[in-house]
């Protein structure tokens, strides 16, 4: 099939022309430390080698060791192989020296992921495009890189929000008109079913059914609507070939509609994908991170028709894992949620993970949060996090954090302490909040024994959560209060007074609390 129509190919251009002198931005998407690391890497033994006065006058065997380091450094970050590098080093350094400031690049360190998440942060989090690449504040170690893959690999749901936000300011875009907006996050009574199972070295594979068709075709008409109002379309997505990963109904994968048009008689719409290398339409020449929905009656896929959607790599050792094989790098995805970008306000997140919470992850807690929120067009950014190890510093005493039980929400000395020191100068992600932004911290307990505590200092926004006794929907609890709810006595509210007895899978954020969060100094237009 030619995906290259006329106007697909305009908007391709289009997006790309909105980064210009950074093509990395949506090259790299979510892995955009990862390859920036190994891109510097690569530069900087590059010119060492260059420097070195002995290799330099044997262009040969210069351009033999530069090729050496390029194809060692070109396959997957996690399988490069040290050792063998670290042997060719050992033949270099007695026939041509000089070679420990590049032995130096392949040696871990204690901050390796410090770094890799500082490098994050200052790329993501602030709303606008730089004209070029930053120059990182650490050295591009190989460790570094590594570290940033762990960090990177499932972040597709924060880069997606933190471009698309880079994206529509720079084109000005605001909100969007009411019959344009997709609030409902899980679409068309989405539902999750086997599909195949797995044969020999094959996965089995799950697809996505839809309980109400005709409600999935309403909300493609309102994609259309979304891009014509120069609007974004956030969806949320399966991979049928790794159904093991899938955590429905939260997204295995995210991607962003940015265009609609026609392709082969179906309606269409081309999308960016965080994970660029996961799209890349071979037929096309529109490079990394670019793929095509088709809309057709039951199904929103990247599949053309039945036939396509079967005919999937479904080996996980093969690099074309979870592609199409009827038109290579096309990776199988399947929407289940949508919400159209920008919403009409942001509430900023910065998160401070002291201990990890046991009843459920921070990720876990972090989408329900978005989700509830993003019903009613509201959104939840997490502008950086934190992984703290307290063993030794000054935060550990903080583990046990008495909150008190003031009823007028004052803060006792001890939570007034640890706000102001999660705030001071960014931590090791680099990224110091703001008034207006949300610090949430994660301790081992509170006294008196609590679910949490939004009590906080003047001027400085944030919440404690209990490691031990924090449930799924805490942190979204907690964000309400901060954002000037009260408790409320229907156990189908989100402010429901016990975030334990929550009965609702989605509860609600009534009208008049919506007024109150749209009206509160922390949510930003």
């Amino acid at each position: 099939m030619n995906f290259n129509t006329p106007k697909f190919d305009a908007a391709v251009t289009s997006f790309k022309a909105l980064c210009p002198g950074h093509p990395q931005l949506f090259q790299y998407g979510q892995f955009y430390v990862t390859r920036r690391t190994i891109d510097d890497l690569f530069g900087t033994i590059t010119v060492e080698l260059q420097n070195n006065l002995r290799l330099s006058i044997n262009p040969p065997e210069l351009n033999g060791a530069i090729n050496f380091f390029k194809t060692k450094l070109s396959g997957r970050v996690m399988n490069i192989p040290l050792a063998s590098i670290n042997t060719m080093l050992d033949v270099m350094d007695p026939v041509y020296g000089g070679m420990a400031p590049i032995r130096a690049l392949f040696v871990a360190g204690k901050n390796d992921r410090a770094n890799a998440q500082s490098d994050f942060d200052a790329v993501w989090s602030t709303p606008d495009i730089p004209a070029a690449p930053a120059l990182s504040g650490s050295a591009p170690t190989l460790a570094k890189a590594q570290a940033a893959y762990q960090l990177e690999r499932d972040k597709c749901f924060y880069v997606l929000r933190a471009f698309a936000k880079k994206l529509l300011k720079k084109r000005g875009v605001g909100p969007l008109p009411q019959a344009a907006i997709i609030s409902d996050m899980l679409v068309g009574g989405a539902f999750l079913k086997d599909a195949a199972p797995a044969r020999g070295t094959e996965t089995g594979r799950q697809e996505i059914g839809y309980g109400a068709p005709n409600l999935l075709a309403a909300a493609t008409a309102r994609m259309r609507a979304a891009i014509n109002a120069d609007g974004y379309i956030h969806c949320g997505v399966l991979s049928g070939a790794m159904h093991e990963n899938s955590k429905f109904p939260q997204p295995e994968h995210h991607v962003m509609v940015f265009a609609h048009d026609t392709v082969g008689g179906r309606d269409a719409f081309l999308f960016w994908d965080p994970d660029a290398a996961h799209s890349e339409i071979a037929s096309t020449n529109w490079g990394q991170g670019f793929g095509v929905l088709f809309s057709r009656a039951g199904r929103l896929t990247t599949a053309v028709d039945d036939a396509d959607f079967a005919a999937v790599d479904r080996h996980s050792a093969a690099d074309t894992f979870g592609d199409h094989t009827n038109d290579p790098l096309r990776h199988c995805y399947q929407v289940y949620t949508l919400q159209t970008l920008p919403m009409r306000a942001a509430l900023k997140l910065h998160v401070k993970v002291l201990q990890p919470p046991a009843r459920a992850s921070v990720d876990d807690m972090l989408f329900n949060a978005v989700a509830v929120y993003a019903s009613r067009d509201i959104e939840i950014l997490e502008a950086s996090r934190e992984i703290i190890d307290t063993a030794g510093t000054e935060l550990e005493k903080f583990q046990t954090l008495y909150v008190g039980d003031d009823p007028a929400g004052a803060p006792t000395a001890e939570v007034t302490e640890l706000h102001s020191m999660l705030r001071a100068d960014g931590g090791e992600s680099g990224v110091e909040p703001v008034a207006n932004e949300i610090v949430v911290a994660f301790v081992r307990t509170l006294v008196p024994a609590g679910f949490a505590s939004a009590s906080h200092p003047p001027e400085q926004p944030g919440a404690v959560l209990s490691a031990s006794l924090a449930g799924e929907w805490a942190l979204a609890h907690e964000i309400g209060h901060l954002a000037g709810l009260e408790h409320s006595a229907d156990a189908n509210d989100l402010m429901f007074k016990s975030t334990a007895g929550i009965v609702e899978a989605s509860p609600a954020l009534r009208d008049d609390e919506v007024a109150t969060v749209l009206a509160s100094p922390l949510a930003q237009v």
